[in-house]
Order: C-alpha cells, then sequence, then structure tokens
C-alpha cells in the first residue's frame, strides 16, 4: 500500500520515525509530509496568508511550516501527492492520546480529516503515556505501530471522505481492541497565571496577564459522561484494550433538526 504519514508533533517526533520504519517493514511504500514544528492543538486550522513553505528533507519526505491540515492540503494542492499515488492517509503516531473532545482540538484528527475532505482514505493513531504521566512516561510507539501494520486491510474498508478511522494504544495494552464510541472525558484543566492575576485584570482597566492551561496532575482525568450507551474511547483505554472508532469527518445534524423544521413551518424535503 501506498501511505502517507503526516502528524502534528513535528516532522522529527520519534512516534512518526518508528510508525515509517515498521510499516515499510510490512512492505507499505512510505511517504512523509508534516510539521516542521510541533503543532498539537491545531485542529483544522489552515494557513491562508502569506502561505507555507515546504522543505524537502529526504527522498519523499517533507516537512511544513505550517499546521498539520496544511500538510494534507498544500501537498495535495501543489501535486506532490494525489488520489492517484496515495492509497491511504496516516496522522500520528501521536504522542498523547486523541479521545473525547480530543478530536475536536487535535492536529493530528485534523490532518487525517483534511486528507478525508479532499478525497483520501484516512487514519489517525494516538498512544498513552504509562499512567498518564506525560513527563516520564513511556508510550508504545512499537506496539501501536504493529498493531496498525496488522490491522491496516481490515480498517481500510472503513475509510472514505465521509469517515475516518481514529486508533487509541494505551502504553500497557493487553492486544485487545474494541469498537469504541466518543465520550465526554473531564481532563480537569487548570489556568497558570504567569504574572499578576485575575484581581489585577478585573479591577484595572489597561492591565494585561500571561496565562497558560495545563492539566491538572493530582487529578486523573474522568468520564463526564457519556455521548451514548455504547462503551466510550476513553473507557477502553482506562481498561488496557486498544480503542477503534469510526469518526464522522464531518458534524452530523442534530436530533432535534425535526423540532426545528417544525418551528419554522417548514416541510422536510
Amino acid at each position: 500500500m501506498r501511505i502517507l504519514l503526516t502528524n502534528d508533533d513535528g516532522f522529527d517526533s520519534e512516534g512518526l520515525s518508528i510508525l515509517e520504519d515498521i510499516l515499510c517493514s510490512y512492505g507499505h511504500s512510505v511517504s512523509v509530509i508534516a510539521p516542521s514544528t510541533q503543532k498539537s492543538g491545531a485542529s483544522n486550522c489552515i494557513t491562508l496568508t502569506p502561505g507555507v513553505e515546504i522543505t524537502n528533507f529526504s527522498k519523499n519526505h517533507y516537512h511544513v511550516s505550517g499546521t498539520p491540515a496544511d500538510c494534507i492540503l498544500y501537498g495535495y494542492r501543489s501535486g506532490l501527492f494525489t488520489l492517484n499515488n496515495i492509497d491511504l492517509v496516516v496522522s500520528g503516531i501521536n504522542e498523547g492520546p486523541n479521545v473525547s473532545t480530543d478530536i475536536i482540538y487535535s492536529g493530528t484528527l485534523g490532518a487525517a480529516r483534511q486528507a478525508a475532505i479532499l478525497g483520501f482514505n484516512a487514519m489517525a493513531i494516538s498512544c498513552s503515556p504509562k499512567n498518564m504521566d506525560y513527563k516520564n512516561g513511556e508510550f508504545a510507539y512499537k506496539d501501536a505501530s504493529i498493531f496498525l501494520a496488522e490491522h491496516i486491510d481490515e480498517f481500510y474498508g472503513f475509510c472514505s471522505s465521509n469517515s475516518l478511522v481514529n486508533i487509541n494504544v494505551p502504553n500497557d495494552s493487553n492486544g485487545e481492541w474494541l469498537p469504541s464510541s466518543i465520550s465526554f472525558v473531564d481532563y480537569h484543566d487548570e489556568i497558570v497565571f504567569i504574572n499578576n492575576d485575575l484581581e489585577s485584570l478585573m479591577n484595572n482597566i489597561g492591565t494585561s496577564i500571561s496565562v497558560s492551561l495545563t492539566v491538572s496532575q493530582s487529578q486523573r482525568p474522568s468520564v463526564d459522561k457519556n455521548h451514548s450507551k455504547q462503551i466510550t474511547d476513553f473507557e477502553v483505554i482506562e481498561n488496557n484494550k486498544i480503542a477503534v472508532s469510526i469518526i464522522d469527518v464531518l458534524p452530523s445534524v442534530s436530533s432535534r433538526h425535526e423540532d426545528l423544521i417544525i418551528l419554522s413551518g417548514g416541510i422536510n424535503e
């Protein structure tokens, strides 16, 4: 299979390198187009002006001075990669899980989504650190790469311009995988005040403060509510299994759409 790899952690990330090596060892032809620098949280953001710079750093390997979605968009529009020379776009392996609301913010998912929008078959794959310790925890990049390589033909049939496959591999996976719905997870985010404080901002016109968002180290993420009655992606990886989800490329219309039609006095054609 002719596979194009991308990610949001940068072209020189460990997860991307290991994934390429494993896929090549399974006989796949691999090309790479990834961001020049770390672009986590970029979602589906694209650069309109002044454009991006694409650098060839080795044969069929490029890095882009833009977002993960830029990599796919500009790689496609420039003619570097087309629907005729790429069978599958894989985004990852991401350093950290992409479950729950992560799929909205994730640059990893953003790149896969952009690929599907352009007509490519696309998958995203992510890893959780051991004990959810992002500073010292190990990431099972090799195990995740092997899992994808061994199941890529099975999952390929679920990819289309309307849907993509999202895979999440915990560090201590037992090797089993489950089809998973999407959860709502409370990550217990905290704001760090770098200079001044909230009271100063509220009470002094012209005052500014610097803040950053961090995940609480004192509390593990927890399921706040479930999107469905099915087992969710977060719950699956919490139980040391691999979560595999089929995600719609475009948001679906709410179940309350019928109520809106009634309110408008219209007819649902």
